[in-house]
């Protein structure tokens, strides 16, 4: 027969793959939030706008200033090249050509800012304004997370910690989905033990493509330590102590 010493952490944390808090880089109102709570999201999706219909206006006027110095630019050429302006002139124009095409590079960035969008496909854990506040630079505007897999956190003992590597097949049960057993691969351990407890960070991750299981449900995580093949097996009430020889 075989037996199998297995090495169990309890309370193990659910946690999302990837998780962030996503903050306003402008300040002003919120004109539209475009996601509801629990929505899947694609990467570079527009969530939210904060005084996009003015950051719009200053694009426009940007452009307008830029097609000026365009134009006088190019005037200037001409009259360069028959000698009726000095070069003095001609920098003149062209310093103003580049001052034109910065205000309009830095108006095109705060309307790309003033529309905040999902930097990976996630979905939305928590919405924290909503249409019509105000909000400044850095305010939190939403939490995203992506939950395609899982990553199972537990904090092995440091009598455990020979038998632990990465790569390691891992069995996961939840207290939320009895008799089931979940298959995971042990991906990272911590650098070094908890002072504390003496315990040693162990994450495993969980494919979740459909979604089935949530961040945060407590989890069970067992690791086989050692296998020993061919070893004879008996139940404990078939021992007998017999006291200490000497």
């Amino acid at each position: 027969q075989q037996w199998v010493n297995t090495l169990e952490t309890h309370a193990a944390d659910l946690l999302p793959l990837r998780r962030a808090t996503l903050a306003a880089e402008v300040g002003g109102a919120v004109e539209s939030m475009r996601v509801e709570l629990g929505q899947a999201v694609a990467k570079g999706q527009i969530l939210a706008t904060i005084d996009e219909r003015s950051a719009a206006q200053q694009v426009a006027e940007a452009e307008a200033w830029l097609r000026q110095a365009e134009v006088q630019h190019q005037r200037a050429t001409n009259l360069f090249d028959r000698k009726a302006v000095t070069k003095a002139h001609l920098l003149d124009a062209g310093t103003n050509l580049d001052v034109a095409q910065a205000r309009l590079a830095t108006a095109r960035l705060q309307l790309e800012k003033s529309q905040v969008r999902a930097p990976w496909p996630g979905r939305i854990a928590a919405r924290h304004v909503e249409a019509g506040g105000f909000v400044a630079p850095g305010s939190p505007l939403f939490d995203l997370v992506d939950a395609s897999r899982l990553k199972v956190r537990a904090m092995a003992r440091a009598a455990d910690v020979p038998y632990l590597e990465a790569g390691r097949e891992v069995t996961v049960t939840l207290d939320a989905f009895p008799g089931e057993v979940f298959h995971a691969r042990v991906e990272r351990l911590g650098a070094e033990l908890d002072p504390a407890s003496r315990t040693l960070a162990v994450e495993a991750e969980i494919a979740n493509r459909d979604g089935r299981l949530k961040p945060g449900l407590l989890a069970r995580l067992d690791l086989s330590r050692r296998e020993i093949s061919d070893a004879l097996v008996v139940p404990m009430s078939a021992l007998v102590d017999l006291g200490t020889s000497k």
